[in-house]
């Protein structure tokens, strides 16, 4: 039998991004729990998060979930108010689990990437000694979650069964992984941005225009994709 060895770690009281604040959470903050997290459109995304969801749930995950030994838990914060959560769990030898939830007003806006990247940074960086994989996974079904994941370079290990408690049933669960080595391979050489035609590819419900440009920096990637805006307009409207 192999026995878990706890990791050493470093006290972080908060991290700051260009956005966000990710702090520890307060009792303070459990109307903002609730809220984000009574809205069945969050729970169903969640593994662990019941439904119907208020203020004693909040209670309970501030006094008992973020209190554990073996976790790492934040809010996130974005202009001042608590918007979602982000956290390592299960923290033992060289490993941990990942998990975050994001309020539903808050979903498509960069926050999930930007939160758990920086986590991510300062748990290889220090935060967790001894730290050489951080595990994850998110429902099929998500595609959100699913592009948050390949941003940060984790890798897919396999699916299966995995009981949803907000949906009391089981549903499909992708299995990912990002080890120290490739989180330092895309500090040393970041990945290149997409192209156009990559992009488009990537979003088959569709992205508005604007952001697609915004988003595509290579002038020759531009050009092509200006020269056919007519064609790509009308595989965005369908």
């Amino acid at each position: 039998v192999r026995h878990s060895v706890p990791m050493a770690t470093t006290a972080v009281s908060s991290i700051t991004t260009p956005r966000l604040l990710l702090r520890p959470f307060a009792r303070s903050d459990t109307a903002a729990i609730a809220s984000c997290c009574g809205d069945l459109r969050v729970a169903r995304m969640c593994r662990v998060v019941p439904h119907p969801y208020g203020i004693a749930e909040a209670e309970f995950f501030v006094d008992q979930v973020c209190s554990r030994a073996d976790g790492r838990i934040y809010a996130i914060v974005l202009g001042g108010h608590v918007v979602g959560c982000v956290g390592l769990e299960s923290i033992s030898g060289e490993s941990a689990t990942l998990g975050y939830w994001l309020g539903a007003e808050t979903w498509g806006l960069g926050v999930a990437t930007e939160a758990a990247g920086a986590l991510i940074d300062h748990a290889f960086g220090g935060l967790l000694d001894g730290l050489e994989r951080i595990e994850s996974g998110y429902w099929s079904e998500n595609v959100g979650s699913a592009k948050v994941q390949s941003k940060l370079g984790f890798s897919l290990l396999g699916r299966g069964p995995l009981l949803c408690l907000a949906r009391g049933c089981e549903l499909e669960q992708q299995y990912t992984r990002l080890t120290r080595l490739e989180w330092h391979r895309r500090r040393v050489a970041p990945p290149p941005p997409m192209s156009a035609f990559e992009l488009l590819a990537s979003f088959p419900q569709g992205l508005p225009l604007g952001r697609l440009r915004a988003v595509c920096t290579p002038a020759a990637d531009r050009a092509a994709f200006e020269g056919d805006e007519t064609a790509i307009e009308a595989v965005w409207r369908g």
